[in-house]
């Protein structure tokens, strides 16, 4: 006999509280294994990202434009843009907008730094995944994609507050 508490509501609680809890594991660890393949560029997982944020882009982009990019807080990535500017991997750019909104562009120098670093990341990814698991890493991706957005979607339309019961 199924007790109260195995409801197909409380199952899906129950699996999304173990998927935020592998996530953010998961998400340690990423940064931490980026943190050490990019030290020795001066580089973090933070700078990384943003500097492959600007380098896979359409076009030119603002700070504003990269944290929305990122789900980040402007503010942190603005510091993390002056820290790359400071090295010398990106410089700010008039943008046709506002002139107080300038756009980020790397660097010869970032793009050479960008291209070792991804160059490190695939070698890594390489070593990481065992055969047979692609399929499954796909899958989880495609999975965590789509739960991303839903989360999104559910959060602009009424906020992370619980449905109502």
């Amino acid at each position: 006999m199924k007790g109260s508490d195995d409801t197909p509501a409380t199952r899906a609680a129950a699996a999304m509280g173990r998927l935020t809890i592998e996530s953010f594991r998961l998400n340690a660890e990423l940064l931490a294994t980026g943190d050490e393949l990019a030290r020795d560029r001066g580089m973090t997982s933070a700078r990384w990202q943003v500097l492959g944020t600007l380098l896979r882009s359409d076009g030119p982009l603002t700070v504003a434009q990269v944290a929305r990019r990122m789900a980040l807080a402007r503010q942190s990535v603005q510091r993390v843009a002056n820290d790359l500017a400071d090295a010398g991997l990106v410089r700010f750019v008039a943008g046709s907008g506002h002139p107080r909104w300038p756009h980020v562009q790397p660097t010869a120098r970032g793009r050479r730094i960008y291209a070792e670093l991804e160059a490190r990341r695939l070698e890594w990814a390489s070593r990481l995944v065992g055969p047979g698991e692609l399929r499954a890493l796909e899958a989880a991706a495609d999975t965590l994609g789509r739960l991303s957005e839903r989360i999104a979607a559910l959060r602009s339309h009424d906020g992370a507050k619980p449905p109502d019961t």
